[in-house]
């Protein structure tokens, strides 16, 4: 009997396909939104922007954006005073001097050999406060000098020649009539020659020599009075050249003025009595025509002044008569304080002499300058910026202001 039975296939075993696992859906992050004020503030800003290029309103709104800006980011100057009234009007200005402050620099530009001041110190008129490298001016002096001693020379020579030709002249006048009694003797023997001659008491050429000696003379006498012309002609041309020889004197002395004063301005000297405010150069520097800075800062010896800008808008409230209060801009209400009177005001409107990168300070107006005397001038420094207090004009009473109208 057999046993053996076939195999039965078996289920083949089944496997799913491997599939890559599928990764979340990205979840949207939250979108940040600008705030609202922000975006109408911008929007804001660009049109009347715009806005204000062409009409007065314009100018009105970028007003209220500023003060609006003002708000938003604070100013680090500092606040108003509290003690300034409805009666004040209040100014920026900074001390200066009446002549104003003086730019000095070298003329002579080059290597600077030595600075012969410090800062803060007070010079008198004149004074050498800078020196300049000066070995090829002092070279330059030394050459011109030289050429004009070489003309002067000249002019000596030139000068000479005159009395020279002169006695020369009167040596060949003197040789001309020789040449001419010679030449008169000679016609008399010849005469007296021709009458022998003609009697025959002698021989024809004895006449002949007495012919050529007349003839010689002749000659001799032309010769001497060419050569006496020569010389009177030479008497103009000496006299040009003792002319130009003068004149080249005078050019020479010209030039050594020059390099003269070439020396000179290797040396700045104090204009005036004053100070040395500031120094910029060192020695050894090289110091060019056109500099950023100038070497030296100077302030001429004169009471300080206050120069302070008042707004158009409120310029002619301002009562000249009265004192004004002077106080530190970045300390108002605190000492030191000052007092003075108004010296005299400008006699235009200009834009603002100093630009304040304030949000708060307004510069791109019109403002009447104010030039202010002070009193006691202690603490006051030249370039300090002040603020400056002026009492307002008092207002017109109902029947003043009924009489004007």
């Amino acid at each position: 009997m057999n046993t053996n039975r076939p195999a039965v296939p078996t289920a083949t075993e089944y496997r799913a396909p491997s599939v890559a696992p599928v990764p979340p859906p990205p979840v949207p992050l939250p979108r940040r939104r600008l705030p609202l004020g922000l975006l109408f503030l911008v929007a804001l800003v660009g049109g009347l922007t715009a806005t204000a290029l062409w009409t007065d309103v314009g100018h009105m709104a970028v007003g209220l954006v500023r003060d609006k800006v003002s708000q938003m980011f604070p100013s680090s100057a500092p606040p108003p005073p509290a003690n300034v009234s409805s009666t004040d009007v209040v100014s920026c200005g900074f001390v200066d001097v009446e002549t104003r402050l003086v730019n000095l620099h070298p003329e002579q530009i080059g290597h600077v050999l030595k600075v012969l001041v410090e800062e803060g110190q007070a010079v008198k008129k004149g004074d050498e406060l800078l020196r300049m490298d000066d070995e090829q001016a002092k070279l330059a002096v030394k050459a011109a000098q030289s050429a004009l001693d070489t003309a002067q020379i000249q002019v000596q020579q030139a000068v000479k020649q005159p009395e020279l030709l002169a006695a020369d002249i009167r040596a060949q006048e003197a040789a001309v009539n020789a040449a001419e009694r010679t030449r008169e003797t000679a016609v008399t023997v010849e005469k007296s020659s021709k009458r022998e001659f003609d009697l025959n008491l002698v021989k024809k050429d004895v006449y002949d020599r007495a012919v050529t000696l007349v003839q010689k003379a002749e000659a001799d006498v032309t010769a001497q009075k060419e050569k006496l012309q020569s010389l009177r002609l030479r008497q103009g041309q000496l006299q040009l050249d003792v002319d130009r020889a003068k004149s080249e004197v005078a050019g020479r002395k010209v030039q050594l003025e020059q390099v003269e004063d070439t020396l000179k301005r290797c040396v700045l000297k104090a204009p005036a009595d004053g100070k040395i405010l500031r120094v910029n150069a060192s020695e050894g520097e090289m110091l060019i025509a056109t500099p950023k800075e100038p070497a030296i800062l100077f302030a001429p010896a004169e009471k300080r002044i206050v120069r302070a800008e008042v707004q158009q808008e409120v310029a002619d409230d301002v009562d000249q008569d009265q004192p004004v209060t002077i106080e530190d801009d970045l300390r108002p209400g605190k000492s030191p304080k000052w007092t003075g009177k108004i010296k005299r005001t400008g006699g235009y409107y200009a834009p603002r002499r100093q630009i304040i990168q304030e949000p708060r300070q307004q510069n791109d107006v019109r403002t009447l300058e104010f030039v202010i005397e002070v009193k006691d001038q202690n603490n006051l420094r030249i370039g300090q910026r002040v603020r400056v207090t002026f009492k307002k004009k008092a207002a017109p009473k109902n029947g003043e202001a009924a009489a004007v109208k």
